[in-house]
């Protein structure tokens, strides 16, 4: 005699029902202990934060009202109401300077330059018109030195870090530079004084 099916007929198990046991098992919920916290779902990867954006240059409208701004800043560092020739040409040799060496040669230039009449005469004028340009509206700190060393570690960082965002700066200091050396000029303390040339002719005309 044959051995017989210890299944009846209708109930042996095919592939499909034993797949079917076995999710049902593992969809089964599992009791979590009293006090325990309960498995949490995987978070999902959190995605890189974008990249900054350029930074965005100054309209043209806005550029001589900035700029005045910038100098009346400097007039208000030098607590006077005007400024000297002397002033003026600093903000000359500013321009000069980024258009031929850079931005960061500049803020540069402003860091390390040595003691003498040239410091004394750049720096109170280069240090607020960087400031102003590379850190825009943040508080520049009051000790002279700190805000140069500010100046200096934020400059580098941008052209380091933000190469394209060290170009829109520097860009937009040469175009601000023209309207330093107008409102500059503009703020010039006037001057009594005559050319020689033509105090010599009046001299000569009174003594005939």
């Amino acid at each position: 005699m044959g051995k017989k099916n210890k299944y009846k007929q209708g109930n042996s198990p095919t592939p499909s029902n034993r797949m079917t046991d076995k999710l049902s098992s593992a969809a089964t919920p599992v009791p979590t202990p009293a006090g325990a916290t309960p498995p949490q779902p995987p978070h999902p990867t959190t995605p890189a934060p974008e990249a900054a954006p350029a930074l965005q240059p100054l309209q043209p409208e806005q550029m001589s009202l900035a700029a005045y701004g910038h100098i009346q800043e400097c007039l208000k560092d030098k607590q006077v109401e005007f400024l000297k020739k002397e002033d003026v040409t600093a903000v000359v040799q500013l321009a000069q300077h980024l258009r031929v060496f850079g931005l960061l040669s500049a803020v540069g230039y402003v860091r390390h330059a040595r003691e003498g009449k040239i410091r004394e005469r750049i720096r109170p004028m280069w240090t607020p018109l960087l400031w102003r340009l590379v850190c825009g509206d943040e508080v520049r700190p009051k000790q002279e030195k700190a805000a140069r060393q500010a100046l200096m570690n934020v400059t580098y960082t941008l052209s380091t870090e933000d190469p394209k965002g060290y170009m829109v700066k520097w860009r937009q200091g040469m175009k601000l530079a023209n309207h330093w050396n107008f409102w500059a000029r503009a703020c010039q303390e006037e001057t009594d004084e005559q050319p020689p040339e033509k105090q010599g002719t009046e001299d000569g005309n009174s003594a005939g």
